[in-house]
């Protein structure tokens, strides 16, 4: 099985290396391959937490995920919690496609009864109260807490990203009733465990939801199950079979 993990923006090749290292460290494992991609190009806008900037990495998730198919990936994951071109690529491809966003709120639906997302800054709170009304679990939303960390500053002041993490997560539980917790960027992916053991010794007994491992999970059962995205909800666009002609006939 090959999942290959799409990235929306731009990342220095060593860096995307580094990463990949990371992934299979993580989540690699018997009978599961991962790879990744990222666009080439440099970004159009630097601020990436804005819609324009969403937009504008939807063309190169599109020709990522038509490579994906060409090499025989057998599921893609969108490695950004907005899910920008998921349902684009819904319709250009034939394999799963999941993004991190919708995945982490149906599986936390599924597991409490409130959620609430902790989210990086003011920007992403609106994003995301707006995306759960979409998905049609605003009823179920309890919070978004801000940690008002930009994602490419995450690492900047780890100890700083953790605590702002932990005091948010506690927020959350006391004083708006969430039951379950997202972290809701996967840049907050590395403080997980950490998180988990802090709220552990605090006596708050809440699942707390990694985005990257139950996007990856979450396709990988897909993929096991023959299941892939509805071509009623997401009709074939045809882009797919012109991009493998086109490839054939340069061949």
């Amino acid at each position: 099985m090959h999942i290959r993990i799409l990235e929306a923006f731009v990342i220095p090749e060593a860096a995307l290396q580094d990463l990949l290292r990371q992934l299979n460290d993580r989540y690699a494992r018997d009978g599961l391959t991962l790879s990744v991609a990222a666009p080439t190009r440099p970004p159009e806008l630097e601020a990436h937490e804005s819609l324009t900037a969403l937009s504008f990495a939807v063309p190169e998730l599109v020709g990522n995920a038509l490579r994906a198919v060409a090499d025989g990936v057998d599921g893609i994951m969108v490695d950004c919690m907005a899910d920008p071109g998921v349902e684009v690529l819904r319709e250009t491809v034939s394999i799963p496609v999941l993004g991190p966003g919708h995945t982490s709120m149906h599986v936390a639906a599924m597991l409490g009864r409130r959620f609430s997302l902790l989210v990086t800054t003011d920007f992403s709170s609106r994003y995301f109260l707006e995306y759960a009304r979409r998905a049609g679990l605003d009823s179920r939303l309890a919070s978004c807490r801000t940690v008002d960390i930009p994602p490419e500053e995450i690492q900047t002041d780890s100890e700083g990203t953790f605590k702002a993490l932990a005091n948010a997560a506690k927020q959350a539980i006391v004083n708006d009733g969430a039951d379950t917790l997202i972290l809701c960027c996967t840049g907050f992916a590395p403080f997980s465990v950490r998180l988990k053991q802090k709220l552990a010794f605090m006596k708050i007994l809440v699942p707390l939801i990694d985005p990257f491992a139950v996007t990856v999970n979450s396709l990988a059962m897909l993929i096991n199950s023959g299941l892939s995205q509805s071509r009623i909800a997401y009709p074939d666009t045809g882009i797919g079979a012109q991009h493998r002609d086109k490839r054939l006939a340069g061949a």
